[in-house]
């Protein structure tokens, strides 16, 4: 069976392994894959010596074309691939694939970045277009690390965000949402507060800013214990 394998468009560790198998041959090349993980990114020693779930095949290398090196790519180009990889990231955001979603922001914020390293001076439209790219790819990181529990890359992420775009209500949100786990809770109000300000009738930001000022409610609560005590 002929298949068409493009290196780096898989999101799963069994194409990860196809990916490096498929780096390291030569054309008409062939090789026996015998996979330590299964389907599922198990590992082998996670799965029973008997189970049929880790594959074991044979690829032929029948041909292949080399894409364009990233140093060789105009400024469009490189902003068309970041847009791609920041949609693919999405979509495995929005399937529960969290580390492999933060891969492809990963790569795309990286696209971007490219445009002002290259020394090259893009026009305004694709300046503002890469603005608006890493904007996005900075708060899906924060969503994403949100998930996983890391505030404190949270915080540099809608920091960087917010340095973009001021204005970017979800990077108020997700960062006072970061700083209230943190315990910094009076600068979680702020950001919750300027937050309700741009949006004032966004539900999510409302309830952001009830549970900041319940959190410095229960914080008082306690130190008014400690004092009471210690008198």
């Amino acid at each position: 069976m002929n298949t068409e394998v493009t290196i780096g468009e898989g999101d799963t560790r069994l194409s990860e392994l196809i990916d490096t198998v498929v780096k390291s041959m030569k054309e008409r090349e062939e090789c026996y894959v015998n996979c330590r993980v299964d389907v599922n990114g198990k590992r082998v020693s996670e799965l029973d010596v008997n189970s049929k779930t880790a594959p074991k095949f044979n690829i032929t290398l029948r041909s292949f074309n080399r894409a364009a090196d990233v140093t060789d790519l105009e400024a469009d180009e490189l902003l068309d691939r970041a847009e791609h990889h920041k949609e693919r990231g999405v979509s495995l955001y929005s399937a529960g694939n969290i580390e492999f979603a933060v891969r492809r922001f990963d790569r795309a914020a990286d696209l971007v970045r490219r445009v002002d390293r290259s020394g090259n001076f893009p026009a305004q439209s694709l300046r503002d277009r890469g603005r608006t790219v890493l904007c996005q790819c900075e708060l899906n990181l924060a969503a994403c690390r949100l998930k996983t529990g890391e505030h404190d890359k949270v915080v540099e992420q809608c920091t960087a965000a917010l340095e973009l775009d001021p204005r970017s209500v979800k990077g108020l949100y997700r960062r006072s949402q970061a700083l209230a786990k943190l315990g910094h809770y009076q600068e979680a109000r702020r950001d919750a507060v300027e937050a309700q300000r741009l949006e004032p009738n966004n539900k999510a930001v409302m309830s952001q800013l009830r549970s900041v000022d319940e959190l410095i409610r229960q914080e008082k609560q306690i130190y008014q214990k400690m004092f009471s005590l210690s008198a």
